[in-house]
């Protein structure tokens, strides 16, 4: 298998947040362990939920 080159959109990144994308992605490798690396895809019920809780309107 071929590994393609990914290509950054930006060269910019707020340092300040980078607690949260380290969170982000503790939190991404929890649901794949837990779910033995098959979580499918939520309802959309709860991704309206969330996107409502989280004021995140899609």
């Amino acid at each position: 298998m071929e590994v393609s080159s990914f290509n950054r959109p930006t060269t910019h990144y707020d340092e300040k947040i980078y607690e949260i994308d380290k969170e982000i992605c503790e939190l991404i490798k929890k649901r794949k362990d837990i779910s033995n690396n098959n979580p499918g895809y939520p309802p959309l019920k709860y991704i309206s939920k969330w996107a409502d809780e989280f004021i995140c309107h899609i």
